[in-house]
């Protein structure tokens, strides 16, 4: 029977590549590729020594990481922009205020709100958020988020989907 020898060195890299797709309904806007690599060194391989090559992996997962994350950053910042130019479509107008607790929406198509749907009007580039709590088939009642909101309300604002 031929002895057992742990010495036996190995040598080797570690490679992490990640990619990332971000899509819209229409297109895909980015893929984001990330690379991160170790290079790994044993000289007592067995089976239950192999913490340098899960050192070496978590390096390289971690320089991966980091490039994702700066990439994002610039994705986010472009999508934020690009959410900015893109049209608002109508989801109606207010029609009645009676409180803050009560603003009465109109709905501009007959795709009627939804409950917990949060909408906003906006008025010199302030966004007036507001909480459908109940809605009907042409009509809704919302809430305020910020009752410091209620004197910038007027009837008839174009209410839009967030």
């Amino acid at each position: 029977m031929p002895a057992y020898c742990p010495i036996q060195r190995k040598r080797g890299t570690v490679s992490v590549n990640i990619e990332v797709t971000v899509s819209n309904e229409e297109r895909t806007l980015f893929t984001v590729n990330s690379f991160g690599a170790d290079e790994y060194s044993i000289t007592f391989y067995g089976f239950f020594r192999t913490a340098p090559i899960e050192l070496s992996a978590e390096k390289a997962f971690l320089g991966a990481g980091r490039q994702l994350k700066t990439s994002l950053a610039k994705i986010d910042t472009y999508l934020s922009k690009e959410k900015a130019i893109m049209p608002k479509n109508p989801a109606g107008s207010i029609y009645d205020i009676n409180s803050s607790d009560e603003i009465i929406i109109k709905h501009a198509t007959n795709q009627p709100l939804k409950m917990g749907e949060l909408v906003f009007a906006e008025k010199d580039d302030i966004k007036i958020k507001m909480i459908v709590h109940f809605p009907m088939l042409s009509i809704s009642k919302c809430l305020l988020v910020k009752n410091a909101d209620f004197p910038r309300l007027e009837k008839n604002m174009v209410i839009y989907r967030n």
